[in-house]
């Protein structure tokens, strides 16, 4: 009896996994952020096309919590790049979800998407030295209480690096900016 009880509680308490390989069609991905949700689970990333001049765009996907894909949508372009490296991907309240990332590291974006992945709006900004220096690397994003969004990125003055914050309204207009490492 109580070898019974001990195997039915270990099942209870024990972890559904799952491990499974999937060709999206593109020679390289890299995954960088993931929210869940009660019914499945978000994923995005990068994809690089196999042809020259190898542009990198953004991609989203939606897994139930058995580990079965239900979407994949790509954001490619063959004049700019859509690259999020960071793990900044969050559900907002009205169930889309905001994203930052930033295009041939010259313009940093903020990406708003819906639950399939389409774009609701996408914001560019550039460096303040921009045209000198077009250096441009969002790290992070904040969402704000008042429903806007903050950004922290890294640029470049032509000699140093210096972090810019944006704080921007809900639908990506800036408020305001400054770069923190001038002298």
């Amino acid at each position: 009896m109580f070898l019974l009880i001990m195997v039915f509680s270990t099942n209870l308490l024990s972890q559904s996994v799952f491990s499974k390989r999937i060709h999206l069609g593109f020679p390289s991905i890299v995954l960088s952020g993931i929210e869940t949700q009660d019914s499945a689970f978000f994923v995005t990333g990068l994809v690089a096309d196999s042809l020259p001049p190898f542009n990198s765009g953004l991609l989203f996907m939606k897994y139930d919590w058995a580990g079965e894909l239900l979407l994949v949508n790509t954001m490619l372009d063959s004049v700019q790049t859509y690259e999020a490296w960071e793990n900044t991907l969050t559900l907002l309240e009205d169930g889309d979800f905001i994203l930052s990332a930033f295009s041939s590291y010259n313009k940093g974006l903020l990406l708003k998407l819906n639950q399939e992945g389409d774009t609701v709006f996408t914001k560019a900004y550039r460096s303040p030295y921009y045209p000198t220096s077009s250096w441009f690397v969002m790290k992070d994003l904040v969402v704000m209480p008042d429903g806007g969004y903050s950004t922290a990125s890294i640029i470049n003055n032509g000699v140093d690096a210096n972090v810019l914050v944006i704080r921007t309204d809900s639908v990506g207009t800036v408020l305001w900016q400054k770069a923190y490492g001038e002298e």
